[in-house]
């Protein structure tokens, strides 16, 4: 939403396009733990161990999607892609019954935020680099990182809040936590959607692949970000 405030229109044909960019921050990792253990039936250390799968995860995809998206561009579709992997998360949080016994099918939805973290944070960073003058891009980053800390600040007062009203859900009190992680899920998809339709109508740079071309017989000066 942010890069969408701040989206400006191409300067030239010829020159890098401005466009938009979303972040979004999953809450879900600072409920997990007991999450898994109220909802799943693990004991503490068990808990413990599984969510490592969310960045083993995201430690082996995200590598192969950079060189994905570096080849082929897409980056806000692949983006939209991802959203796939987080309600189905999230979805399955909210309606699987809570089980006494371990239930290993929390695999499912630690997997699937782990694909979505190395999806959506592998072009998000990246991409501002390609809507943001180079001489801005200090200011640009730390806004970045002021806005989405100041979300994650706010989104545990309000996950609390969720789980102590609602703590007789008969899903422990995490319920309604769940179609809370939902609905930011479905504000950040249409945001993301808003940034593509943007992103068409401007012809910016954010689906197109970009190439690094330099004059040989001036590399210094000449080095130019081309878009293919």
């Amino acid at each position: 939403f942010f890069f969408l405030m701040i989206r400006r229109p191409p300067r030239s044909t010829q020159s890098r396009s401005s466009a938009a960019s979303d972040v979004y921050k999953r809450q879900f990792m600072n409920i997990a733990n007991k999450f898994l253990i109220k909802r799943f039936g693990f004991d503490e250390k068990e808990a413990g161990k599984l969510l490592m799968i969310v960045y083993l995860s995201s430690a082996v995809f995200s590598p192969p999607i950079g060189i994905l998206v570096d080849n082929i561009g897409h980056r806000v579709k692949l983006m939209l892609f991802s959203y796939i992997f987080l309600f189905t998360a999230h979805i399955y949080c909210a309606i699987v019954p809570n089980s006494d016994e371990p239930n290993y099918w929390a695999i499912l939805p630690l997997c699937c935020i782990g694909i979505f973290y190395s999806i959506f944070v592998t072009i998000i960073w990246p991409s501002i680099a390609l809507i943001v003058d180079t001489k801005y891009l200090g200011t640009a980053y730390g806004l970045t990182t002021a806005v989405q800390n100041s979300g994650m600040a706010l989104f545990p007062l309000i996950v609390g809040y969720l789980h102590d009203t609602f703590i007789d859900d008969g899903k422990a009190g995490y319920f309604w936590v769940s179609i809370f992680l939902i609905v930011m899920a479905i504000f950040g998809f249409l945001f993301t959607v808003l940034l593509l339709f943007f992103e068409i109508k401007s012809d910016g740079p954010l689906e197109k692949v970009q190439k690094i071309t330099i004059d040989e017989e001036e590399p210094i000066k000449s080095v130019s970000l081309q878009e293919s």
